[in-house]
C-alpha cells in the first residue's frame, strides 16, 4: 500500500509509466543516458505534447486529431550530453510507441 509520501510525490511527478493512468494530467518517465546517469523527468500532457492530425477529407471539413507526439531532450548534470526521447501517443493521450537516442528507457521497477 503506497504511503502518504509516495502519493504526494506521484501527485507533484506523475506515476510511473507502467503505472500511470492513461487520464492523469501527468507522467514520469525515466532514461538512463550512454553515461549511466538516470534521468527522470515529468510530462505535463497538455502542454508539451504536439497534436498530430489527419488530413481534411475536404475544405469545410477541420482535421481530426489522429494522436500526439512528445520530442524532449534531457540532460543530465553529469556528462552533459542530450537524451533525445520522442514519445507517440493516441488521441487519447495514452502512450503507443516511444524512441530514445543516447541512452535507453527505463521501466518503473528498474528506476527503482
Amino acid at each position: 500500500m503506497p504511503t502518504l509520501v509516495d502519493r504526494i510525490r506521484d501527485l507533484l511527478l506523475g506515476q510511473p509509466d507502467e503505472n500511470n493512468n492513461n487520464h492523469a494530467p501527468a507522467m514520469r518517465i525515466t532514461v538512463q543516458c550512454d553515461c549511466g546517469q538516470k534521468i527522470t523527468t515529468r510530462i505535463e500532457k497538455a502542454y508539451e505534447l504536439q497534436e498530430q492530425y489527419l488530413p481534411a477529407a475536404d475544405e469545410d471539413t477541420p482535421p481530426t486529431v489522429a494522436g500526439y507526439v512528445l520530442k524532449k531532450d534531457l540532460v543530465g548534470d553529469c556528462c552533459h550530453e542530450p537524451v533525445r526521447v520522442i514519445v507517440h501517443f493516441d488521441a487519447d493521450k495514452r502512450v503507443i510507441d516511444h524512441s530514445i537516442e543516447g541512452g535507453q528507457w527505463l521501466s518503473a521497477t528498474e528506476c527503482a
